[in-house]
């Protein structure tokens, strides 16, 4: 798979920062989903936002919000309990430097059963998301926002052509 990372942390910095101007914390609470598209676009490079209106067909989104503000309920409630020991993604990490950490975090691959990286501020879920068009991968992000939680990364792969899907000719054998 060709796999294409885009981290948003500027806009992490601005989500999980406290402003001296405005002391309620921005992701306290819940988002419109109107609102988190508008952010979350605005944050995006121009660069990402064109490569992006190049795509075409669907792209697997993987989506990383900030869960700072989550109860322990409801990071309960977002993790996929399983009998598969392999599915979601546990690290064990060998040093205690955070952003070192968070950097190896970020570039892990995750499943649907999703990762989370509570170190820290701010603390992290990453999820693999349903294959989605390149236009309606900040939507679909930001309609698995709950109260409390904000999108503010999202990478995707471009998915290999399956070879049983392609149009091959069958070839035309004339023995004259």
């Amino acid at each position: 798979m060709i796999r294409r990372s885009i981290a948003l942390f500027v806009g992490a910095f601005t989500v999980s920062g406290c402003s001296i101007l405005d002391p309620e914390d921005p992701r306290i609470g819940e988002e419109t989903l109107n609102r988190c598209e508008e952010r979350v676009a605005s944050i995006l490079p121009t660069q990402v936002k064109f490569e992006l209106g190049q795509l075409d067909g669907e792209l697997v989104p993987t989506f990383t919000f900030d869960v700072t503000k989550l109860s322990l309920d409801d990071i309960k409630s977002l993790s996929v309990m399983t009998e598969n020991e392999t599915l979601g993604t546990r690290m064990d990490l060998t040093t205690n430097e955070n952003a070192t950490a968070r950097d190896r975090f970020m570039q892990t691959e995750v499943t649907e059963a999703g990762a989370f990286f509570l170190t820290g501020n701010p603390a992290l879920y990453r999820v693999r998301g349903e294959p989605v068009f390149h236009d309606k991968m900040i939507a679909a992000g930001c309609a698995r926002q709950q109260a409390n939680m904000r999108l503010i990364a999202l990478s995707w792969d471009i998915p290999e052509a399956d070879p049983s899907e392609t149009d091959a000719e069958p070839e035309n054998e004339n023995n004259s």
